[in-house]
């Protein structure tokens, strides 16, 4: 009796340990399953050394608390070259299509295109956590410890890229627009980070005509309606042929006529063969005239109206 009493403890004691290690197993499966839910895929967004595209990778963090935070580091950590040392961020923020980054105060000594190209990156890196809430980021705040970055127009910041982020390889540009500033005296220039999706030439008149960003202290000057229908080079003059709502839509002042020919001249002349631009209306060569000035000739840029 005695030795069948201790068979049947054994037994149970054998049950015991199985159920045991059966609830261990499926505690482990448990977690194995809430380890692989908390792992989350982002895109981490990389300017080339030529700064001429952006490429776009996908990697997995586990799950942040606050995404906007994880995705603007790891845009930092890949984008090194474009951040001065020792800067750190400090804070992210979206407000609905308003996003604001506060980085350290050694952010502040950035030059204009590492501006543009950074706010480009903060806004495509953060635009995947917005896109969930149905929202999309337009505008872009930069500060250094709190503060605006002097030296900069662009607040907000106006981001041009945010409908390309799907793309895997971006082709991007900065350009180099002129603007007369509100005074009318001088053109000022306006850099402009966008995306290439046609040549650069015609790129460049698309986004002039589009009009200045910087309000407050430019302003627009070419006839509304006005639309360039032909972009043509030929050794060192560009021949841009324009609708008729060049002509027709003209202000009547001597001083905004001259500024809208030569914003267009300076904006092209920015490629260093091309120093004349030669304007034609519907494909007419000759016989018009701009206000009072003809655009029977090409039309060298007047360097005393660039401002320094």
């Amino acid at each position: 009796m005695k030795k069948l009493f201790q068979m049947e403890i054994c037994f149970l004691l054998i049950i015991f340990m199985i159920c045991i290690a059966g609830c261990g197993n499926g505690e482990n499966v448990g977690q194995s399953q809430e380890e692989q839910s908390s792992v989350s895929s982002i895109f981490v967004y990389t300017l080339n050394h030529d700064r001429d595209y952006i490429s776009r990778m996908v990697r997995e963090f586990p799950v942040s608390e606050d995404i906007n935070v994880l995705v603007i580091e790891q845009m930092m950590e890949a984008n090194e070259d474009l951040f001065p040392r020792k800067t750190e961020l400090l804070s992210v923020s979206v407000d609905g299509s308003a996003a604001t980054v506060d980085f350290s105060a050694e952010i502040a000594g950035i030059d204009q295109e590492t501006f543009l190209f950074i706010n480009e990156l903060c806004a495509i890196s953060l635009a995947q956590g917005v896109a969930v809430q149905g929202e999309k980021i337009s505008t872009m705040t930069l500060l250094a410890d709190g503060q605006p970055i002097s030296g900069f127009y662009q607040y907000p910041y106006q981001v041009h890229l945010v409908d390309y982020a799907a793309e895997e390889n971006l082709n991007v540009d900065v350009l180099k627009l002129y603007y007369p500033d509100q005074n009318g005296e001088k053109l000022h220039a306006e850099y402009r980070l966008v995306p290439l999706i046609e040549e650069l030439d015609k790129t460049m008149i698309y986004e002039l005509f589009a009009g200045t960003e910087d309000y407050s202290n430019k302003t627009n000057v070419i006839p509304t309606g006005t639309e360039f229908l032909n972009l043509s080079s030929t050794g060192n003059t560009y021949t841009i042929d324009l609708n008729a709502a060049f002509l027709d839509n003209r202000q009547p002042e001597t001083t905004t006529n001259l500024m809208a020919i030569q914003s267009i001249v300076a904006t092209l002349t920015e490629f260093t063969v091309i120093d004349q631009v030669k304007f034609n209306i519907e494909g007419q060569t000759s016989g018009m005239m701009f206000g009072e000035i003809s655009l029977d000739q090409p039309i060298p840029l007047n360097t005393e109206l660039i401002a320094e």
